[in-house]
């Protein structure tokens, strides 16, 4: 090989590394969204089986707010907190004991890993009919933009609302 042989080799090469890198890095961002959404939808089906067995929609109770592991996000709601291993166990937790009456049929989740950007997934304070119900991960800004007043997500939060 010649030497303008080798220096065009190396140019195609670093070509297709330049095309190649940004579509994988989207890709990893792309499936980072597609985690978080799957955890948000988990966490909300598991939310949706308690309620469901307690007899309850999201406008009856007023529980706090629930997190899970994972940094807690900016902007996260104040006020009484709970966490999401309430929802790991297979006795109801004591402040849930006489509204359950015997229907807890935990554990109704696995596990409430933090999202794929290391931040809690939240469940937003239900008990309240003028506000919505979410399931929500703060999204890689790590700011939980989504309130219980909003009616859809905002900014970059990934999330779903309970009805």
């Amino acid at each position: 090989m010649t030497r303008v042989e080798v220096v065009l080799a190396v140019l195609c090469v670093v070509c297709l590394a330049a095309v190649v890198l940004p579509v994988s890095a989207r890709e990893r961002d792309f499936a980072k969204g597609a985690v978080a959404h799957s955890q948000v939808d988990q966490t909300l089906r598991a939310v949706r089986t308690m309620l469901t067995d307690a007899r309850m929609t999201p406008i009856v109770g007023g529980y706090g707010t629930f997190f899970g592991d994972g940094a807690l996000p900016a902007h996260a709601p104040a006020g009484p907190t709970l966490s999401l291993h309430t929802f790991e166990t297979k006795r109801p937790p004591e402040h849930l004991q006489k509204s359950m009456l015997g229907a807890w049929r935990g554990p109704y989740l696995m596990a409430c890993e933090p999202d794929p950007w290391g931040h809690a997934i939240f469940l937003t304070s239900f008990g309240d009919p003028e506000r919505y119900t979410w399931c929500v991960s703060a999204g890689p800004n790590g700011i939980l933009e989504t309130t219980d007043q909003d009616r859809w997500i905002q900014g970059d939060d990934v999330g779903l609302r309970i009805y």
